[in-house]
């Protein structure tokens, strides 16, 4: 038993106490999850479902079936949780790009890096003053 400064009686939890989060409830309610993935895999084979319950004249509902483009989003969702998101085609083609100027940059000799520089070095200079004079 614990004591305050004044002697009355406290009780105090010797671990720390640490509310749910969304994420341990979502949990606990879903199997760890396990149940929203047993959904999507249904959906993106295009199974139906009934929902439950009854409408307020006790009608049972009718059974859904996933749309094509419900069935392809669930496809691609499990895709991605298994397999992790595709690279964006432009961020692709930019890494090539890059790795052919590198190359070339490689192949030059120091006499045409150094051509090439001065260029960059003038372009960039013209262009600095043609802003300066707007």
């Amino acid at each position: 038993m614990f004591r305050d400064e004044q002697g009355k009686r406290v009780a105090r939890s010797l671990e720390p106490v640490r509310s749910a989060a969304w994420r341990d409830i979502i949990g606990q309610m879903t199997n760890n999850g396990a149940d929203l993935l047993v959904r999507m895999l249904a959906i993106a084979r295009g199974e139906t479902f009934t929902p439950e319950g009854q409408d307020e004249e006790g009608r049972s509902p009718r059974p859904l079936v996933p749309t094509i483009d419900q069935q392809l989003h669930a496809q691609q969702l499990l895709w991605e949780y298994q397999h992790g998101k595709a690279v964006p085609q432009t961020e692709v083609v930019k890494a090539m790009d890059a790795a052919m100027e590198a190359e070339q940059y490689k192949a030059m000799t120091d006499e045409e890096l150094w051509k090439l520089a001065n260029k960059k070095r003038k372009e960039l200079a013209s262009t600095i003053e043609g802003d300066e004079g707007e």
